[in-house]
């Protein structure tokens, strides 16, 4: 009777053991896939609302998005149309729009801030040239494309400019 039980313990104690080294082996890092493939990453809060998302833009470009507690978009990560620019954006979450960009150019060098009013309009712009001289741009509120900006200081060969221009782009003003 003593044998039996001392057989039934030592039993127990080889399945403890057994079970505990299964369990043990399911947490390796051999058991995590090398690869893993998704269209788009959400990330969500209690409540189920998308905090942060990895996913392909609407040019196919990947861009990292992060949310408010409301889950609209603040804060994006990505490039835009045809990999021009390596962006950051910050935006007042209302469709996009951005409010303040960080960009790069990989083919120029150039890397730029630029400041959007709340209508999504550029009202200021600092750029720096593959030189690394810098540019900062001011526009007014009703700056159509392709007109020259009416208010830009720079440095040219070390040497500061300052330029004003008129409604039509002509330059009325610079120094020196």
């Amino acid at each position: 009777m003593r044998r039996e039980r001392l057989l039934i313990a030592l039993a127990v104690v080889c399945l403890l053991v057994a079970v505990g080294a299964v369990g043990y082996g399911a947490g390796k890092a051999s058991d995590v896939p090398e690869v893993i493939r998704a269209q788009r990453f959400e990330l969500v809060d209690e409540e189920g609302r998308v905090r942060s998302e990895l996913r392909l833009n609407e040019f196919g470009e990947a861009c990292l998005l992060l949310c408010d507690a409301e889950g609209s978009p603040q804060i994006t990560l990505g490039f835009d149309e045809g990999d021009r620019y390596s962006m950051l954006v910050f935006s007042s979450g209302k469709a996009m729009d951005p409010r303040i960009t960080l960009g790069v150019d990989p083919k120029t060098s150039r890397s730029e801030i630029r400041l959007s009013d709340r209508d999504g309009k550029l009202r200021a712009a600092l750029d720096l040239n593959a030189e690394g001289e810098p540019t900062l741009w001011f526009l007014p509120k009703d700056q159509r494309d392709g007109k020259p900006v009416p208010l830009d200081m720079s440095l040219c060969d070390g040497e500061p400019q300052i330029r004003l221009r008129d409604a039509t782009g002509q330059l009325m003003w610079s120094a020196p």
